[in-house]
């Protein structure tokens, strides 16, 4: 145990900083003693034990006990013998392989007392704080100070009886004392505890005392102040007027007495633009010749922010650490000739929390004087405003003299200060649930003094006193004493003349109206009952009022009031009897209102009030019989008229009525009705009526608009032409009595005639007619049609179906037959048979229908059949169509691998498209056949109405930057918006390298659509010629000034190189010029290394992240103790 603690000692005195710290300890017997806490303490300094054990005579358990519970630190040795062969390696192997363990110490969050604040040494408030290192002890200001003749300086040490580290104080706690300027509140008053209540405070007070003029005549002269200014240096000052602001600022310091003196004043002072700055706190400058050099403030210019300006002030002028003191008012005087909309009120608030007042100047016409209201809470008194900056030479004068009217004192009772509660009597005796009323000032951590026993934010559950409820005033006061029209009120709302007034129970006359009004000064007349030593009495009764004349008088000006539609239900009419029909707001004495219900729609009671006088009031006679009694309710025999289709063109126009009963003659208040044009064959606009009462009347809201509604006529469809789908083709005929070409419709009144097929088929036949039926065109009798039914002629006719019978291309078969062409044809019918040309050529033929031996036969068919049709091969489908599709986009693709010449074989297709991807839409394929002899693309008429819309789904691809393996290149597109996955046609990119540190060529490259393809334009030409290199003459700047790191910085380059620039990845190593110098926060050195930020600029890494912390080094200078 002790070797170990000697061990300790040792290595703490006398080992190196930058080497490992080891202990071996060579045993070979069991110890005496414990060994694991010194073993342990070591490890916290960071030194690592090993045991080195001989023989077995020393346990393994007691090996790692002194190796601080580490087994694997243990390295045995059989015999004494073998130590002399055994190798030094396997103990230094564990050494090297083994990181040094992490130190222990002193715990930085101890609690060294109250009110004590520790500043430990390297600046560090948290985690544990190494072997040796100091700590300094001082008092949290203002409130504590420090306990004299006590060293509050100490270190961290080992304790080897308790074997943990602990901090070594100079001097033994406690170290600080609360200053007796502070304490609680002294505001407990009868306020608090409430009526009768006396509150004697067992000590004095310390009082925070206004500042006074000390000057003479209209001179002025403050003593103690601590006074911040808050000054607006926006745009709108100009740099013109600066100078005058500078003087005003300089004019009032010269008002005071600079120092730190209890009787001297300190300032501090703050601009503000769109933010505050802190120029200099108030214990920067103390005497008068300093802070009026500093007062020679710089113009920056900006936009206002009063509410900042204030804010720093407020926070960081009226700090206890930069001088602000307990005793000694709190002032701001705020600057400004602008406005803004930042809260004012809420840095007033902050401004009273802290006990700060605040005077405010305006100048010009730009401020805003209620937004300085905010700013001073509401005191006008504390406003001063000029016209222009001249005007600011004469404030300096009222301002001062302010200071001494506004300032606010304070008066704090010291700790252990007790009060005492008691009663006035003989009026009040102590509320029986009230506590004993006494209670102690006492101190709660960390810097609050409250009174014990006392809820700060309730002080008082309920009043500490009571009344004697047999006492009070008597209930004397009555109307008699004031003359007619004077009405007495009670504020307890009793009557009983036996019954007192309890304590601050009042009694107001006032005048019975508004028949009635005051007829002496004042409104009306109020009397307080009050306790005088003791005793009851009315407040006023006996000094203030002569009763020696009436209190009122009548006003004949007013009358009864006219507003009193209100008072009745809805469809009540009202006529007024007065003079030239002129309604005013009170009608005379002995007018009259004639009040019915509006007809015909209402019926109901008819009253008749009059205006009359009724206890001094004018009121309305009758008039809550009439209330009651009118009752007005809807006729319900009639309404608004159903038959309104009369006043529209009721051919075209549709009326519906959203009513699901019986339509009658008329219909209820509510109804609505919706007018428009009988679709589909006619449009226009729609419009909506309404059923209201309006006046006593039912009326079509709305119909008079409605009554201009105009119909049009469509005329793009009708009844379909389309009807074969409801016949049987085969064996219906179906004629349209219509001339010109048939489209998908017809007009009303076309007629079409259904039949039979004949001769073949036989049957009735049918005539149905195009006609509009409730707006929509229907083909009247078509349901009839349908049920036609027609029978086969089996009995005659050749066939006219014999194409089958020629096995050959190029073969036609013409019948000279004028009618329709049925299933058979009738005697004399003849038929060329030939070869279609000009695709085909060879011999012709002519058949006959025939009767031979009773049968229908096709005479010279055998002959005909025999015919041969040879293929004209000069001709064939043309290959130039494209002028036929006159579509942006479109494509054609002939399925032919040969040359391609004017025209076709038969059998060759052609795809007609969009060009994808840029276009998109349907797909035709066109044929090339042959069509009775000629040539023709088959599907061509449909693929002509081909559509292509611009795919805008994506373009040219933006990630393009993989195209560009080259270390510097860059890509810019020329696009303002979002970037996406594609762009659109025109968009343009740059190719470059990034500078200055790459070189290289320049590249545009354009978006555009080829072939219905996006490609980026100039592409290839710019992936092959874009080689960047790095540019050996740029690189980090050298050329770091004082200015950056601060004075007695040091800065050298790892390269050791010389010129303007460095090279990536060479440091920057900032250290101090010691021994003057030395580091701001402990840290010996910082470095920053030099690289590429991605844009290809070079920067040093780190850099500006660091510059808040500079300056870097501070002096070390110091002054000999004394």
């Amino acid at each position: 145990f002790r070797a170990l603690n000697l061990t300790l000692s040792t290595l703490q005195s006398t080992g190196r900083s930058d080497a490992k710290k080891v202990v071996i300890i060579v045993s070979a017997d069991e110890p005496s003693d414990s060994c694991d806490f010194p073993s342990q303490a070591l490890y916290a300094t960071s030194t690592m034990v090993y045991s080195l054990a001989i023989t077995t005579g020393l346990t393994d358990s007691t090996a790692t006990k002194m190796c601080g519970g580490r087994a694997g630190n243990i390295v045995r040795v059989a015999t004494w013998t073998a130590l002399s062969t055994f190798s030094a390696t396997t103990v230094t192997d564990k050494i090297d392989c083994q990181p040094p363990p992490t130190p222990s110490g002193c715990d930085r969050a101890f609690h060294f007392g109250t009110g004590v604040h520790a500043t430990f040494a390297g600046g560090m408030t948290t985690g544990l704080a190494p072997l040796n290192s100091t700590v300094t002890l001082s008092c949290n200001g203002p409130i504590f100070i420090p306990i004299p003749s006590l060293m509050l300086n100490g270190s961290c040490i080992y304790d080897p009886v308790t074997f943990n580290f602990v901090w070594k104080i100079q001097s033994s706690g406690p170290y600080c004392k609360i200053d007796p300027k502070f304490g609680c509140p002294r505001n407990l008053s009868t306020a608090i505890f409430g009526p009768g209540s006396v509150v004697e405070y067992s000590t004095g007070s310390t009082v925070i005392k206004k500042p006074t003029n000390t000057g003479t005549g209209s001179s002025c002269s403050l003593s103690a102040v601590d006074l911040a200014f808050v000054v607006d240096q926006s745009g709108s000052i100009q740099a013109s007027n600066w100078p005058k602001v500078i003087k005003f600022l300089k004019d009032f310091t010269d008002q005071l007495t600079i120092g730190t003196a209890s009787t001297e004043s300190q300032v501090g002072c703050v601009k503000f633009n769109q933010e505050g700055e802190l120029e200099f706190h108030l214990n920067d400058y103390t005497t008068a010749t300093t802070l009026k050099d500093e007062l020679d403030l710089s113009y920056d210019g900006g936009y206002t922010n009063i509410e900042d300006g204030l804010f720093v002030a407020i926070n960081e002028v009226f700090d206890s650490a930069e001088g602000d003191r307990p005793d000694v008012p709190n002032v701001i005087i705020l600057l400004t000739d602008g406005k803004d909309d930042s809260d004012c009120e809420s840095m007033y608030n902050l401004a009273q929390s802290k006990n700060i007042d605040i005077l405010a100047i305006g100048i010009g016409d730009g401020v805003d004087k209620e937004q300085l209201k905010k700013c001073v809470g509401g005191d006008e008194s504390k406003i001063f405003t000029v016209d222009n900056f001249d005007g600011l030479d004469e404030l300096t004068t009222s301002i001062c003299t302010n200071i001494t009217k506004s300032s606010n004192a304070t008066e704090v009772a010291p700790v252990g200060t007790n009060i005492t509660i008691t009663c006035q009597g003989p009026a009040y005796v102590k509320n029986d649930n009230a506590d004993d009323g006494f209670y102690t000032c006492e101190f709660i951590d960390p810097d609050r003094f409250e009174w014990s026993g006392l809820d700060p934010e309730d002080p008082a559950d309920e009043p500490f006193c009571k009344l004697v409820e047999t006492q009070g005033c008597p209930r004397n006061i009555t109307a008699i004493l004031f003359g007619d029209g004077a009405k007495i009120t009670y504020s307890d709302g009793k009557t009983d003349p036996t019954v007192l007034v309890e304590l601050g129970g009042t009694v107001k006359i006032t005048c019975d109206g508004p028949a009635y009004t005051v007829d002496r000064e004042g409104p009306s007349a109020i009397l307080r009952c009050l306790v005088d030593n003791g005793e009851y009495y009315w407040l006023g009764l006996d000094s203030h009022y002569d009763f020696s004349e009436a209190f009122c008088k009548l006003d004949e000006t007013l009358g009864c009031p006219s507003n009193i539609t209100s008072l009745f239900g809805d469809h009540v009419d009202f006529h007024f009897n007065v003079p030239g029909g002129i309604i005013k707001h009170f009608l005379a004495l002995n007018t009259t209102v004639d009040i019915s219900c509006m007809g015909p729609a209402y019926y109901g009671g008819s009253f008749t009030i009059t205006c009359e006088i009724v206890d001094g009031d004018y009121e309305w006679k009758d008039i809550d019989e009439a209330i009651n009694g009118v009752d007005c309710k809807l006729n319900t025999t009639f309404g608004c008229p159903s038959d309104i289709k009369n006043w529209f063109d009721e051919d075209v126009v549709s009326i519906h009525f959203d009513f699901d009963g019986i339509i009658g003659d008329f219909f209820d208040e509510g109804v609505i009705g919706e007018i428009g044009c009988l679709g589909p064959v006619y449009f226009g606009a729609s419009f909506q009526i309404t059923c209201k009462v309006i006046e006593g009347h039912y009326e079509w809201e709305g119909l008079d608009i409605a009554k201009n509604i105009t119909c049009e006529r469509n005329i793009t469809f009708g009844c379909p032409s389309d009807i074969k789908s409801w016949f049987d083709i085969d064996i219906v005929s179906i004629h349209f009595d219509f001339d010109g070409e048939i489209g998908d419709f017809f007009d009303e009144g076309v007629t079409a005639e259904i039949g039979c097929l004949g001769p073949v088929y036989f049957g009735a036949s049918l005539t149905i007619t195009c006609k509009v039926i409730e707006g929509h065109y229907e083909w009247e009798g078509l349901d009839e049609a349908k049920n036609i039914t027609c029978e086969r002629n089996t009995t005659f006719g050749c066939p006219s179906d014999i194409k089958n019978w020629f096995d050959m291309d190029g073969a036609f078969i013409h019948f000279d037959f004028d009618g329709e062409i049925g299933d058979f044809f009738d005697e004399g019918v003849t038929a060329e048979i030939g070869c279609m040309g000009p695709l085909y050529f060879g011999a012709s033929f002519t058949i006959t229908c025939k009767v031979i031996e009773g049968h229908y036969e096709w005479f010279g068919l055998d002959e005909a059949k025999n015919i041969t049709c040879e293929r004209n091969n000069t001709s064939g489908c043309p290959s130039d169509i494209k002028n036929w599709f006159d579509m942006d986009g479109a494509f054609i693709h002939f399925d032919f691998d040969g040359e391609i010449g004017d025209f076709f074989d038969e059998g060759v297709t052609a795809e007609i498209g969009c060009m994808g991807p840029v276009y998109f839409g349907a797909s035709f394929t066109i044929t090339c056949k042959v069509i009775e002899g000629h040539f023709e693309w088959f599907g061509l008429d449909e693929a002509k109405n081909i559509t292509c819309e611009r795919n805008t789904t994506f373009g040219c691809p933006s990630d393009i930057k993989n195209w560009f393996d080259e270390d510097g290149a860059f890509i810019h597109f020329d696009f303002d918006g979002e970037i996406g996955d594609f762009f659109d046609e025109g968009v343009s990119a740059e190719i470059g390298c990034l500078g200055p540190a790459y070189i290289g060529a320049h590249f545009t490259i354009t978006c555009k659509v080829i072939d219905g393809h996006y490609e980026w334009f100039g592409l290839d030409e710019a992936v092959n010629g874009t080689h960047c290199e790095l540019d050996e003459n740029v690189g980090c700047s050298r050329n770091i000034s004082e200015e950056i790191f601060g004075a007695g910085a040091v800065v050298k380059f790892s390269d050791n190189g010389v010129g303007d620039v460095c090279d990536e990845g060479v440091d920057m190593i900032v250290s101090c010029d010691g021994p003057k110098f030395i580091p701001v926060n402990g840290t010996a050195s910082v470095s920053f290394t030099c690289t590429m930020d991605g844009k290809g600029g070079y920067v040093w890494f780190g850099l500006a992240e660091a510059e808040a912390d500079f300056p870097f080094c501070e002096c070390a200078c110091y002054c000999p103790a004394l």
